[in-house]
């Protein structure tokens, strides 16, 4: 097949999309469908290779197909996946060695792209650090691809009049099928579409469909390619220009950057069997110089496009250790656009490297090429070199002690607060209001009233330190008693996760997450997200306390008022939360429920802006949410968010162990929009005399909320309280929520 340097401007044209999103060039908010644009070329090229050797040979030889991909991919890619172990272990956190050895094992494998959609699907991984090997995801979807494609054909065609003309048959059907699993899963399944083969196949199906009809393609009228080439770029750019981390992707809106590849291949396929005929006249023709072919073919564009592979590999591992080494050597100092363009430089220069030393002299050496045998060793010796890497890697522990031990912090004493002490708030009650008989009929008869029942909304504005926490300030090293370890922090969960009964792209609840006294004639349900979640062992303990019925009631990322969120480790709107949230209420009213503790995380992103949701978001959206629980008979308690870390706390402790103050929770952006939230939130609640529970009261000493009180751990990850400092928070929680569950089950007697 003659050569495409349009092709290779394609490459550099999705290379360089790629790049600049990842280091955040402004206005390049879709780069990432640089990679949808490698797909349809991938698919282009080796579809035509294998088309042309069925037609010329008579099959396809597997041994050499495997063979030159091995030449091809494994060399340059293992020496990155080497050096980023190397330099992941120098710069990242020690606890984040084991994550990193298993996600340069599944690279290794070609199965990146299982091992992160399936951290997509799950919540208790989404405050982790990026994987700085994640971009390995595309080469695992190619290589799944390549897997099976080859042999497909070859028993595809057999017996086949026409080869071209069977490929396209079987192109045009699995095309069919991906994209429509794209478009219907990717907004409920956005991980495992985003990542997923199944939901990706068509766009390299959609080039090998091109290169099947390429004789078609080359007869096509010559004034008609270059429009289709300029709207196919056309489509590209917008793409990268307008599409953003809110776009439901891949989806129907994959189709945009893919169809516009299509058109430019489909276009220069015409252009390049006529420069074979005639070079000279393309070369001198005005028209051509017009066409988008021509810029493609520059020779900067053909330098980057020959060294796109590399130039992908490089760039990511490059952005996010560079990230992390600045973290830790520079704390403090913030990436900014003179650490993007070092890195981007690095990335060149790496680039160019393993261009002249590795890939090209290894994928021409006539040495492998001519003993595919000696191919399948070298590849079989580098797949075992990383993944010995990464089992070395992951299995390394650092040594975390300190020589200090702590003493398990007092029991807790608090005083509960009225927001009116002189003035309780009268809520509903069952009792009579007026004269009745023993049947229940009203008579002319008088009969004192029962006395009102009186429920008095809680208010801890006044609420003293805790002397444990005040204590905490000063803890000078992390205690070799700590609970939990650093090391065991991330599994430091609630029966609520350990039970399943933390959702996580729901649509409707679970019905079955029942705790407390299951037997008891009073109902509470905890409603929220994850940070509704890490109160479960305290309020568990209360129900059965007070042989209560708890209903646990919570789903990842879902907040309580009605707004749409965007989870950027998923990658797409949570469009779930609405229906999710109507079978709440539903389900609340069903089962009779008496108080509903709400909670979630302030800092869940809105939709519309990719950020946290405002606190203008509560002013209008919580007090309708508190009205409506009262109008079915529910009394809301609303329980304010706990403090937010800036970074993951038991990492930051490991990089810290003798000053574990530096990774308390204090001043900054965090801080403020508690703050915020809180103030907005007590706007809504106090004229309501809704009860707002404030665990920051607890936590912290001013603006100060140690990550360590005594010896326990308060948070599990970046901003998830740990379920042990949760049980050692119960009594406080108690004696701020009991007497408003005990004030509504008199109501009832």
């Amino acid at each position: 097949m003659p050569y495409r340097r349009d092709i290779e401007g394609l490459r550099a044209l999705a290379v360089i999309a790629v790049i600049a999103y990842h280091l955040k060039f402004p206005g390049i908010s879709g780069g990432y469908v640089g990679v949808d644009v490698f797909f349809v070329i991938s698919g282009f090229l080796i579809t035509s290779l294998l088309i042309n050797e069925r037609l010329h040979t008579g099959g396809i030889s597997l041994r050499e197909f495997y063979a030159r991909r091995i030449r091809r991919l494994l060399p340059i890619s293992t020496v990155v996946l080497l050096v980023t172990a190397l330099v992941g272990f120098l710069v990242m956190n020690p606890l984040d060695w084991r994550d990193l050895g298993r996600e340069i094992a599944a690279a290794a494998l070609f199965a990146s792209n299982l091992e992160f959609a399936a951290q997509g699907t799950d919540y208790l991984t989404s405050t982790l650090t990026p994987s700085p090997v994640q971009h390995y995801w595309s080469l695992s979807v190619e290589e799944q691809f390549y897997l099976l494609w080859p042999a497909l054909i070859l028993l595809g065609t057999t017996r086949a009049l026409s080869v071209r003309g069977r490929v396209a048959a079987i192109m045009t059907a699995l095309i069919a099928l991906s994209f429509t699993a794209s478009v219907i899963l990717t907004p409920t399944q956005g991980a495992w579409s985003y990542f997923g083969l199944h939901t990706r196949a068509w766009e390299l199906g959609l080039g090998a469909l091109l290169a099947a009809l390429s004789p078609q393609l080359a007869r096509l009228p010559s004034w008609i390619c270059m429009p289709m080439a300029s709207l196919g770029l056309v489509g590209i750019l917008t793409a990268v220009l307008t599409f953003s981390e809110t776009t439901v992707f891949p989806g129907s809106a994959a189709s945009l950057p893919v169809l516009g590849t299509a058109l430019v291949l489909a276009a220069g396929t015409r252009a390049a069997h006529s420069a074979t005929a005639n070079p000279q006249a393309r070369e001198t023709s005005g028209y051509w110089i017009l066409s988008p072919q021509w810029i493609l073919e520059r020779g900067w564009m053909q330098w980057i496009g020959a060294r796109s592979y590399s130039l992908y590999l490089w760039h990511w591992p490059v952005i996010i250790l560079g990230q992390i080494a600045l973290e830790r050597y520079l704390p403090g100092q913030a990436w900014g656009p003179l650490h993007g363009l070092s890195a981007l430089l690095l990335t060149v220069l790496l680039s160019e490297a393993g261009f002249r030393l590795i890939e090209n002299p290894i994928r021409r050496s006539t040495g492998l090429r001519f003993v595919p045998r000696r191919s399948y060793v070298l590849g079989l010796a580098l797949m075992v070199l990383a993944l010995g890497t990464a089992g070395g890697i992951g299995t390394l522990r650092s040594d975390l002690t300190t020589g200090v031990i702590a003493a398990t912090p007092d029991s807790i004493v608090t005083t509960v607060h009225s927001t009116e002490p002189d003035r309780p708030v009268a809520v509903s009650t069952t009792a009579p209001t007026g004269p009745t008989t023993g049947s229940g009929t009203a008579t002319g008869s008088t009969q004192p009233e029962p006395e009102p029942i009186e429920l008095m909304p809680v208010d801890m504005s006044e609420t003293p330190p805790l002397p444990a926490v005040v204590a905490a300030l000063s803890t000078a090293a992390v205690p070799d008693n700590l609970r939990p370890s650093l090391r065991q922090a991330a599994g430091d969960l609630g029966e609520a996760y350990t039970s399943g009964c933390q959702q996580y792209f729901a649509v409707s609840v679970r019905t079955d997450c029942i705790y407390g006294d299951p037997a008891g004639t009073h109902t509470m349900a905890l409603w929220g997200d994850s940070h509704a979640s890490q109160w479960f062992a305290a309020l568990d303990q209360i129900a059965r306390e007070r042989n209560w019925r708890l209903l646990v009631i919570t789903q990842g990322g879902c907040p309580v008022i009605d707004v749409m969120t965007f989870n950027r480790q998923a990658g797409q709107m949570f469009t779930h939360c609405r229906p999710w949230r109507a079978s709440v209420r539903e389900y609340l009213r069903s089962e009779n429920v008496d108080v509903v503790i709400l909670s979630q995380y302030y800092a869940l992103l809105n939709s519309s802006g990719q950020g946290a949701i405002p606190a203008s978001a509560w002013s209008e959206h919580l007090p309708e949410l508190l009205d409506s629980l009262r109008a079915d008979g529910i009394e809301p308690v609303v329980m304010g968010d706990s403090p937010d870390p800036s970074q993951n706390a038991p990492a930051c402790l490991a990089a810290n162990k003798f000053s574990p103050s530096v990774c308390n929770p204090g001043r900054g952006i965090r801080a403020e929009r508690l703050l915020r939230v809180t103030a907005a939130i007590t706007e809504v609640t106090t004229p309501r005399r809704v009860s707002l529970v404030r665990p920051d009261r607890w936590l912290c000493v001013e603006d100060q909320c140690p990550v360590i009180v005594g010896n326990l751990l308060v948070y599990r990850d970046e901003h998830h309280l740990s379920n042990t400092i949760v049980e050692w928070l119960t009594p406080a929680v108690s004696e701020i929520l009991g007497p408003v569950l005990d004030a509504v089950a008199r109501m009832d007697r």
